[in-house]
């Protein structure tokens, strides 16, 4: 991908008016040797100094997830109000399946590493009239701290031209989330089963980096290359997210050690206004602007295995948790470079 951006990965080929002499060499061709549109390519259009894209096309992206967590939780009002703070450390893999502007493909795997600080207040009843049944609420904000290096992708375009990037491109990022969750409880013994509907607002901010990078480039003639390049830029993005979401969840207790599940899904919306900086002073280039704006779909589900340090009903509660928590979500939207 060149270090540049994410969003540059799928920057469209410029539109140029051709030539007298291109347009009597096309009159001259058949119509059989012109090239039909890629059922994959972009819509662009030229709109007030800039361009805008439409993909139809949606991106798939898959998270398999491992993560640990130390958390803590502190009965405020025994049965009624309680209190948690907790420490998650992340390994999140990306891997991304996404059209190209030109018709191609992109395969895309970039390895992460997060870091997690949340917190939260909880309020709820249980076994309301010894039937077994339970209500609950909650609110709660996290700080995420992301570090992603290097990225790899594969491209393939529809005139047989493939293409394989390593390139450096250290991330930081930095995401707040504020939640709220309400929801309801069916339990009988130690086993317990519940639906909880959340909602959630974040705010991310990310700094990448353009590293050094190799390419290997395979064309249609069957001729291979190989180059390096090291890519001048910084860029900042900032990101709005809306997503409501619903969750299934059930959980087994054996003393101090709990195994739980949760399956969620739910829509998204993301606006997102990227600025790329050229730190490369032999070339004085202005920053880039790209503004771009997406939906989809998503579907998570999370196995963990918690061991509690102290007995249950103690007011203050110190646990370890360790699991897996794979996610796929499916989107697709427009994006405008300025």
């Amino acid at each position: 991908m060149n270090g540049v951006s994410a969003a540059q990965t799928y920057r469209s080929v410029d539109i140029q008016p051709p030539s007298q002499s291109g347009m009597e060499k096309q009159q001259q061709e058949p119509n059989s040797v012109q090239r039909p549109r890629a059922l994959t390519a972009a819509y662009t259009a030229n709109v007030l100094g800039g361009q805008a894209s439409f993909q139809p096309i949606p991106t798939l992206a898959f998270r398999p997830k491992t993560y640990l967590t130390l958390s803590a939780t502190a009965n405020l009002i025994p049965g009624l109000v309680s209190a948690g703070a907790s420490k998650t450390i992340r390994f999140d893999p990306l891997i991304r399946v996404s059209p190209t502007d030109t018709g191609g493909v992109t395969v895309g795997f970039t390895p992460r590493l997060e870091v997690e600080l949340s917190g939260a207040v909880r309020a709820g009843l249980t076994n309301i009239f010894n039937t077994g049944l339970g209500v609950n609420g909650g609110l709660g904000g996290a700080q995420k701290f992301t570090f992603g290096a290097p990225q790899f992708s594969a491209n393939l375009e529809p005139n047989g031209v493939f293409s394989a990037h390593a390139d450096l491109n250290p991330t930081l990022g930095s995401e707040q989330t504020v939640s709220a969750n309400i929801g309801a409880g069916f339990g009988v013994g130690a086993i317990s089963v519940g639906a909880n509907q959340s909602f959630s607002h974040s705010l991310g901010q990310q700094i990448k980096a353009g590293g050094p990078g190799v390419q290997f480039q395979l064309s249609s003639t069957g001729q291979p290359k190989i180059s390096t390049n090291w890519d001048r830029t910084v860029s900042i993005s900032n990101s709005y997210t809306f997503s409501p979401k619903a969750n299934l969840n059930g959980q087994i207790s054996a003393g101090q050690v709990d195994a739980r599940a949760s399956l969620g899904a739910g829509p998204s919306f993301t606006i997102e206004h990227n600025v790329i900086f050229n730190t490369d002073p032999a070339r004085k280039a202005p920053p880039r602007h790209e503004f771009s704006a997406r939906s989809g779909v998503s579907v998570d589900g999370s196995f963990g295995f918690r061991v509690s340090l102290l007995p249950s009903g103690s007011p203050l509660n110190i646990s370890a948790e360790v699991g897996f928590n794979p996610g796929v979500s499916v989107s697709g939207g427009g994006r405008y470079t300025l």
